[in-house]
């Protein structure tokens, strides 16, 4: 490999010192950042979000920052076959009432291999990571699509699934149930 001399990198500043052009560009990048200084504007303008097709004109399921995006793009999707299909003006399926049965399901996951490592010290790797990791609100589409398919009563109108609470305050009972299931001691009174 040939080494880079200093007389090299001279010629190099000294170009670029002499080319307007360069110093424009300096310039755009240091105020703007990078990436909005590459930005073309004829793009954005050939570019307009136009769309051809309305699919719907239902309200949209806003997920907040629950972290269950997988959640609501199934049960939205579910919902739209069901307004077209019943022909209904107003419906929408419990993203609530899917979440505990997802976090059921979780936690069971997680207790069975609790279960299966029992006889493994608490430092190992794996004992470690389910400890650190109980459950998570990610997913992805087969999951949920195996929820529905395992426990039909996963899936339920929001109308009629007012007992649990709206997606906005899901994130904290998240918090709340991965506290109980680290724990070693039971997080209900049973009578």
């Amino acid at each position: 490999m040939n080494s880079l001399k200093q007389d090299f990198t001279d010629k190099l500043y000294a170009a670029y010192e002499t080319n307007p052009k360069y110093a424009a560009m300096e310039n755009a990048i240091s105020h703007n950042g990078l990436l909005t200084s590459l930005e073309k504007r004829t793009a954005a303008v050939e570019n307009a979000p136009v769309f051809s097709l309305d699919l719907t004109k239902d309200k949209v399921s806003d997920q907040k920052a629950s972290g269950r995006c997988w959640m609501f793009a199934a049960l939205n999707t579910f919902r739209h076959k069901m307004i077209a299909g019943f022909q209904l003006e107003d419906f929408e399926l419990s993203q609530a009432h899917t979440f505990f049965w997802d976090k059921y399901e979780k936690s069971n996951w997680f207790l069975e291999q609790v279960l299966a490592t029992a006889d493994q010290d608490l430092t190992s790797r794996k004992v470690k990571f389910l400890l650190d990791t109980p459950q998570q609100d990610g997913g992805q589409w087969d999951m949920v699509v195996a929820l529905f398919l395992r426990n039909t009563a996963s899936c339920l109108s929001q109308s009629i699934q007012s007992q649990f609470p709206p997606a906005i305050a899901v994130s904290s009972i998240s918090c709340s149930i991965n506290s109980c299931v680290r724990m070693r001691k039971s997080c209900v009174s049973w009578p």
